[in-house]
């Protein structure tokens, strides 16, 4: 497939699969016919292949809930929202998030066994946090991955990093959910740690938008989930030398100058 035409061909994948799928589960026919790459590059074409893919989803919604099949509703769900967003068609990651939700669906819809449901979700999450990786790694949002899922596990709570969220809302969703989410945890460090390692360390007041301050609040987290092991293996006095010997790597650079 010529590489301009990949979000084009996944898009065709995605509505082949739908398809089958919607046959399956509605009894309804499929569409009379599947789009070519070409069609999709039509405006007015693609305006009336949006059209009818949102009410083939809407259908399949609707069947879920009279089947109160919550697996297959959560995929047909995520689907339709992504799709809400104008510019998917651009995103290459987002098509292959919403490809991998009509495999999970199909896999779901073909297996007789609904215990193995939960196993299906699981690889569905799984694809999600792949995609993730995949496209973020090393940018700042792996950054705010790393540090929500570090301060989980130093405060002994449940993770909060939403991987669905990344690829609805974008940016919005670390703006205004995650980093006051963050923030928020961050304050309770000092009670499971049993001191302010955040202020101790000079991260109280970090700007979750500077690129090198954030990168290092990631790698302090990542060491500091380890202190815990640390002291319960060496003398109080190494503790402290340790923690001394990290203040100097993970100093501001305005304050080094």
């Amino acid at each position: 497939m010529n590489t301009q035409n990949i979000n084009e061909g996944l898009i065709v994948s995605y509505i082949k699969l739908l398809n089958t799928s919607y046959e399956i589960y509605t009894k309804l026919p499929q569409w009379n016919k599947i789009p070519t790459i070409e069609e999709l590059k039509n405006s007015d074409n693609l305006s009336n292949i949006y059209k009818k893919l949102m009410i083939t989803l809407k259908i399949m919604i609707n069947k879920t809930k009279e089947n109160k099949h919550d697996e297959l509703n959560h995929l047909y769900t995520y689907a339709h929202n992504l799709l809400l967003d104008p510019d998917i068609l651009k995103q290459t990651t987002k098509l292959n998030v919403l490809l991998s939700t009509a495999i999970i669906g199909q896999k779901i819809l073909n297996e007789k066994n609904q215990q193995k449901y939960q196993e299906y979700m699981i690889e569905y999450l799984q694809m999600l946090m792949k995609n993730f990786y995949c496209a973020y790694n090393n940018t700042m949002y792996s950054y705010y991955e790393s540090i929500a899922n570090n301060i989980a596990i130093i405060n002994h709570s449940e993770s909060f990093f939403d991987y669905e969220y990344i690829f609805l809302y974008d940016r919005e969703y670390f703006d205004k959910e995650l980093i006051p989410k963050i923030k928020e945890e961050v304050k309770k460090i000092k009670v499971f740690m049993g001191e302010d390692l955040i202020k101790e360390f000079g991260f109280e007041d970090i700007d979750y938008n500077d690129y090198m301050r954030l990168k290092d609040f990631c790698n302090f987290l990542e060491i500091a989930k380890t202190f815990d092991e640390y002291k319960s293996k060496h003398s109080k006095e190494e503790y402290i030398l340790m923690k001394e010997k990290l203040k100097e790597k993970f100093k501001p650079i305005e304050l080094i100058l």
